[in-house]
């Protein structure tokens, strides 16, 4: 049996496909565009910076309390953050600051504009701002704050939810009682610079307020003459005596 037998019949005829010539069923067809859907292919840049932020924006599934719960994975390093603090890491707990610091993000933060009445009525008409218009105003503003809980949280208001979470502490006697994690990392802290931890000390030493005493002009205190000043000016020549100096008060 020859080879040719064996070959089916090319649908294409005489059309011989080869380089640049697809078979003819797979070719675009005039008048029909090739991605329908319209949506942009991505490409593959291979930028690390990229996948690092789809990553650690991502969502994942934990088990906590015996329920099942989505969780950023941001949210997830930060909390291991909080729980290093919490043992005693002082790095940890020092980049916890920093990062509270440098992020101070909280829920009474708003991402849009508030005007007060008396800034309002220079820019819009007094005459509508009556009932409906207020309540048309708090439903509109019901409606942003349900977009921001959807979207992400911003980094401080994170660590201010984990820093709210309830710990476990366990005394010495093997009991254990429940605190928040933040009364736990100060605690902690505290119990490490009173044993004479250098790191720690110097860490909680930044934080201890330094009183500022102003001079107050109304009140002069006037020491008690030393032995060397008896001897010097204890005679009534008051020749002898120094001049005083502007601003010291006369005996």
């Amino acid at each position: 049996m020859s080879e040719d037998m064996n070959t089916p019949p090319s649908p294409d005829g005489d059309y011989k496909v080869g380089y640049k010539k697809p078979p003819r069923q797979y070719q675009f067809k005039k008048g029909q565009s090739g991605n329908p859907s319209g949506k942009r292919r991505e490409v593959a840049t291979g930028s690390i910076i990229k996948e690092l932020e789809q990553r650690v924006s991502a969502t994942q599934t934990i088990t906590e309390e015996g329920r099942k719960k989505k969780v950023k994975f941001l949210q997830l390093m930060v909390r291991g953050l909080v729980a290093n603090a919490a043992n005693g890491n002082i790095d940890a707990f020092n980049l916890l600051i920093t990062l509270q610091t440098e992020n101070p993000g909280s829920k009474t933060q708003k991402p849009w504009r508030v005007l007060p009445y008396t800034d309002a009525i220079a820019s819009i008409n007094r005459d509508i701002m009556d009932e409906a218009f207020y309540q048309a105003m708090e439903a509109k503003v019901e409606g942003w704050r349900k977009e921001r809980l959807k979207g992400d949280i911003a980094l401080g208001e994170i660590i201010a939810r984990e820093l709210k979470r309830w710990g476990t502490v366990k005394k010495r006697n093997g009991a254990s009682y429940r605190r928040r994690m933040l009364d736990i990392i100060i605690a902690c802290f505290q119990r490490l610079a009173v044993e004479g931890n250098t790191r720690a000390f110097k860490l909680l030493h930044k934080f201890v307020p330094q009183q500022k005493l102003d001079t107050d002009s109304n009140r002069v205190e006037v020491l008690r003459p030393t032995q060397d000043e008896l001897d010097r000016f204890g005679s009534k020549d008051k020749s002898k005596w120094p001049r005083p100096r502007t601003g010291v008060m006369r005996a």
